[in-house]
């Protein structure tokens, strides 16, 4: 187990270098720029399409609107209208084209409010894009440069690991492995037989602990830790 502690111990400084990548600032910037620019295409087809809705319906307020207007010209000369009754019937029907007229006015002025609202979330958006764009770039080039600073550093420690590799348990090896890939760390510690686990502090079971005995390393149930038997 000495072997595989030193291991460890080795593998602890790639994942210093890991962490260290992961925790850049021009990797965030970038997948939160790389993110955006995603939704992107998406965003603009939903303006594209809420634009063509404004557009039909600007077109069918105009449409009736000039109906409106053509018939308007019917009121132009009550005079033409002898009796009482149809002098009142006009005058109504009069008032109610007047009502349909403001109602239809409100609804277009209503409706170019939203237009220049549409206008401007499409021009927040453009710049917003050509900002995510150069944000990706320039966070992209940086972290690129930042990793390859890191880069002989981690090939000299895998170096390190491989050789090592010969050396240990392959079972107990592949067990790290495999819980180093679910970004454990770290992974190996030493079980002095107090009965519970000495990261988590889960009560070890007796047949966990029989186990141990039996096999020299064990798992455990609540962190998945590898627990090997202490001298």
């Amino acid at each position: 187990m000495e072997k595989m502690l030193e291991y460890q111990r080795i593998d602890a400084g790639l994942r210093a270098i890991e962490q260290e990548l992961l925790a850049s600032e021009d990797r965030k910037k970038g997948i939160s720029a790389k993110k955006f620019l995603d939704t992107v295409n998406d965003n603009l087809s939903a303006l594209d399409r809420k634009a063509a809705e404004f557009d039909n319906a600007y077109t069918k307020y105009m449409e009736a609107y000039a109906k409106l207007a053509e018939t308007q010209r019917e009121f132009d000369d009550l005079d033409e209208y002898t009796s009482e009754d149809e002098i009142n019937y006009m005058k109504k029907k009069a008032q109610e084209l007047y009502d349909e007229f403001k109602r239809l006015e409100q609804s277009i002025a209503h409706l170019q409010e939203e237009i220049i609202a549409l206008t401007e979330q499409y021009n927040t958006l453009k710049k917003k894009t050509a900002s995510a764009q150069k944000q990706f770039k320039e966070s992209g080039q940086k972290y690129t440069e930042f990793k390859a600073s890191k880069a002989d550093a981690q090939k000299e420690i895998q170096a390190q690991l491989a050789a090592l590799e010969k050396e240990v348990d392959p079972k107990v090896l592949a067990l790290y492995k495999e819980k180093r890939a679910e970004k454990m760390f770290p992974i190996l510690f030493e079980y002095a037989g107090t009965g519970f686990c000495p990261n988590c502090r889960t009560e070890i079971s007796k047949l966990s602990e029989s186990n141990l005995a039996k096999n020299g390393i064990i798992v455990c149930d609540n962190c998945g830790r590898i627990l090997y038997k202490g001298k």
